[in-house]
């Protein structure tokens, strides 16, 4: 998954729309020589991510991308901008779609910007969470909620929490205390596969979800009920 929401196109890819008209919504009151018209020119860059290999691209509005090791794409006025997830890292275990998420363990953060061409002041950019659960399927928490985790199913996907700060240092532990499983979170989100450390799934019982915020203070977010 990536934020912001995806478009599924005809052909079933999904293309995820980055639109250029927000600089205007900005910089029109602050300063119109930063403005973008229909007839700029502009160029979006991947500024920075912290995954080695890419797992995102610039491609055009059906999901085609021509030079997958291409950090730029030169666009013009106010036509939105689109990426898509590279192909290899796509899992096709759910609902049977080629084109849902990313597989296991595939996921960061990647920071893209729009500047003008010749120019290295970003006029915008986008902060994007690439992340491996799928959330059509995962039972989801919001920080300060909590709730019971019965899908009708036997249901071995992952569990999501959101709501969290920023890169959150997240501990889950059981109602005596033991620590169950930890990890930090992609952007203000976690996700969970209801397994122990040892990857043995976890027994019915409550779950507690413990962040860390950025002064160190740690606390309960969340609980979870777990009912095999």
């Amino acid at each position: 998954m990536v934020h912001p929401p995806e478009i599924t196109k005809t052909n079933g890819v999904k293309v995820w729309e980055l639109p250029i008209d927000r600089i205007n919504e900005y910089w029109s009151s602050v300063n119109t020589n930063n403005t973008i018209t229909a007839k700029s020119e502009w160029v979006m860059d991947v500024i920075w991510q912290d995954q080695n290999a890419r797992v995102i691209h610039f491609c055009d509005e059906y999901g085609n991308y021509s030079d997958a090791t291409d950090n730029s794409y030169h666009g013009f006025g106010l036509n939105p901008a689109y990426i898509t997830l590279d192909q290899t890292t796509l899992d096709n275990t759910y609902n049977g779609s080629l084109d849902s998420y990313p597989k296991k363990d595939i996921y960061g953060n990647i920071l893209v910007g729009v500047r003008k061409p010749n120019e290295s002041t970003y006029l915008w950019s986008w902060h994007l969470w690439v992340t491996d659960y799928c959330p059509d399927y995962a039972p989801t928490y919001n920080s300060g909620y909590g709730g019971i985790y019965n899908t009708g199913i036997d249901y071995q996907g992952y569990i999501r929490i959101d709501g969290l700060m920023m890169d959150s240092q997240v501990k889950i532990t059981d109602a005596y205390g033991s620590l169950i499983h930890e990890g930090t979170s992609i952007g203000g989100s976690f996700s969970w596969n209801g397994r122990n450390a040892q990857g043995q799934r976890v027994a019915s019982g409550v779950y507690h979800v413990m962040a860390t915020d950025e002064e160190g203070q740690e606390g309960i977010v969340t609980k979870i009920v777990m009912i095999r």
